[in-house]
């Protein structure tokens, strides 16, 4: 018989590796990122890598975030409201969940939001 525990480990390890850092977590942590409207060094870099990372969030979203992506990336230059800078955070999100149109997925989406915003509270 041959000793198969270390093998069983390794896809252990890479399992949780896999849900710790999904597509959905990303999509979700560059969200909670991106919120400010003054950090608009970081913020244009987050929003290339979320148009370039769009299919791999999910395959309906690369066509109809390139369009929301670059209304955005057009905003991060002008000095405008942070009320309307998260609108149109929002207005991307709605257009993921519309375009996804899987309430599984949606609800993924909501407990990660969910989740990395009572992170960001108890670590301030």
């Amino acid at each position: 018989l041959q000793n198969n525990s270390d093998v069983i480990d390794d896809m252990q390890i890479e399992k949780e590796t896999e849900s710790k850092c999904s597509s959905d977590l990303v999509f979700v942590r560059c969200l909670t990122h991106i919120v400010d409207p003054d950090e608009k060094e970081r913020n244009k870099n987050l929003l290339v890598f979320l148009e370039e990372y769009s299919g791999d969030v999910h395959k309906n979203l690369k066509n109809s975030w390139t369009v929301e992506i670059q209304r955005l990336l057009k905003f991060v230059d002008k000095s405008e409201s942070k009320d309307q800078w998260h609108g149109m955070l929002l207005d991307l999100l709605v257009s993921a969940i519309e375009q996804v149109n899987n309430d599984k997925w949606v609800e993924t989406i909501a407990t990660l939001v969910s989740q990395q915003v009572q992170s960001k509270k108890q670590s301030s």
